[in-house]
């Protein structure tokens, strides 16, 4: 068996959580993965940060696991039948499961290397609520070169085969969450993606090189599941403020 991280942003989905664990527990066996799973709790107030819980625990987990290889994995993501998806030990990015193209990989689903991951400085961590964080990754993969791998093998939620192998929680229907992204955040989006274009180093801007959290808690819920409950700080400064004031010197 090979070993592998599931790394999980959570943040109020116990259910979801419940149901996860056992059944990528499930899959990974019979594709010769064993895992230890890494729940990363946002256990403040604030609205919720993927990008940002993503970067904290893969920073405290890398301190508790020496294992190279990741699957980063949402919480509300449920294959139907075991073995449905192409989870796999990857030397790059691969998407897995994404909404669309453009999300992956950085959405949903992925596989990735730790050495991949530090190359792209991991996610941002200014996207706050609903979405982006998924495009803004993929931007980021691509600016450092890092191979994106298998993307003829991603189940995309735009193709209609996608319902027959994965069951995705969260859908209009159903998900109490956030749907609208902030203008600003647009705004900030669309100056990243042309940073990146311009001058690929700039992803070092932000990200998992200077993550503010706060480690509240660490549970150990089985041999192979940790919880790793964190506050997410706010930055110090509003990027969109600094990047205008720079505009006008």
């Amino acid at each position: 068996m090979k070993d592998i991280n599931v790394l999980i942003p959570y943040k109020n989905r116990s259910k979801d959580l419940e149901r996860l664990l056992p059944t990528v527990r499930k899959s990974l066996k019979l594709l010769g993965l064993k895992p230890f799973f890494i729940i990363s709790e946002q256990a403040d107030d604030n609205s919720f940060n993927r990008g940002a819980i993503f970067n904290a625990g893969f920073k405290e987990g890398s301190r508790i696991t020496d294992c190279n290889y990741w699957i980063f994995h949402d919480v509300d993501v449920f294959e139907i039948k075991a073995g449905s998806l192409g989870y796999f030990q990857a030397n790059g990015a691969a998407g897995i499961f994404c909404h669309d193209i453009n999300s992956s990989p950085g959405g949903g689903v992925m596989c990735i290397n730790s050495e991949s991951f530090k190359k792209a400085n991991g996610y941002t961590n200014q996207f706050w609520l609903w979405g982006l964080e998924d495009t803004d990754f993929r931007k980021r993969i691509i600016a450092r070169k890092i191979p994106i791998l298998n993307p003829e093998n991603v189940v995309y939620k735009s193709q209609k085969k996608w319902q027959k192998l994965v069951h995705h929680s969260a859908s209009p229907k159903s998900d109490n969450r956030e749907k609208k992204i902030d203008k600003n955040q647009c705004k900030l989006h669309h100056i990243f993606l042309k940073k990146y274009k311009n001058n690929p180093s700039s992803v070092m801007d932000d990200g998992l090189n200077n993550i503010k959290y706060k480690l509240v808690n660490k549970q150990i819920i089985e041999s192979d599941v940790v919880k790793l409950s964190f506050h997410i700080s706010p930055s110090d400064h509003n990027m969109l403020e600094q990047i205008d004031k720079e505009k006008d010197e």
